[in-house]
């Protein structure tokens, strides 16, 4: 999939995920299977417009933290989000099918959000993980399982407004709706369109401990997120996994 299409996938995709709270919990419970710690190094692997990493940064100004993406677009709205007065932040542009230019045991931890199902060389990637990871690091990797569907993540949406909004939610959610209606319809089209595309690889349950078993990694936690549409699993190496 060309930078054209990431390009424009970028022009909407703030504009929605910002709004859906299932979006914001996942990022929130990847945060807390990261258990980030400060003056720790931390990778953000397909970092996009730099949501997780605004929530890492905001955390702590002691960690030194890293985004790579293969979209310049998705870079230049990641800095201009992050600010410039965080130093320490570096964002680089990679391409996930290749080597990652980092060292060997660089990182404390590693988190790759809604990225793998659209890399192609998802093995290749895993190893990389654990070549720079260091030992007693952890990797955070959330991906949609297989046949994801968008309406329980609109429900799951809607249910935190009646609670947050029990007498007005109806208002609330029709003003969301009027606020980006374009952009949710473009949205929904690319969604559905990664969902149909070939090139694309969503995992079962066993399919994803495995794609992490051969790299070596040992499966601490996987739960359901998003709407109950994305594996979230926090992974550590098993020492007596794959050989170095």
């Amino acid at each position: 999939m060309g930078n054209r299409f990431w390009q424009f996938y970028e022009r909407v995709y703030d504009m929605i995920l910002l709004r859906l709270s299932p979006y914001q919990v996942m990022l929130e419970k990847a945060f807390l299977l990261l258990e980030p710690r400060k003056g720790l190094t931390y990778l953000d692997a397909g970092c996009g417009t730099g949501n997780f990493l605004r929530l890492l940064s905001a955390s702590t100004d002691d960690d030194h933290l890293y985004g790579v993406d293969f979209s310049p677009a998705m870079l230049n709205r990641a800095k201009e989000k992050l600010g410039q007065n965080k130093t320490n932040v570096t964002l680089r542009e990679a391409d996930l099918n290749k080597e990652l230019p980092f060292a060997n045991h660089l990182f404390d931890g590693i988190v790759c959000l809604n990225v793998i199902y659209a890399i192609s060389e998802a093995e290749h990637l895993v190893n990389e993980f654990r070549r720079i990871l260091k030992p007693g690091g952890r990797l955070v990797l959330s991906t949609p399982l297989k046949e994801p569907k968008i309406t329980p993540i609109i429900s799951e949406h809607l249910d935190t407004l009646k609670k947050n909004h029990p007498k007005t939610w109806h208002f609330v959610f029709a003003g969301q709706v009027l606020e980006v209606l374009f952009p949710m319809f473009v949205f929904i089209l690319i969604n559905i369109f990664i969902k149909r595309k070939k090139d694309f690889t969503f995992y079962s349950q066993e399919e994803i401990k495995e794609l992490l078993t051969s790299a070596g990694f040992k499966t601490e936690t996987l739960m359901l997120t998003y709407g109950e549409q994305n594996w979230l699993i926090c992974a550590t190496i098993d020492n007596k996994g794959a050989a170095e």
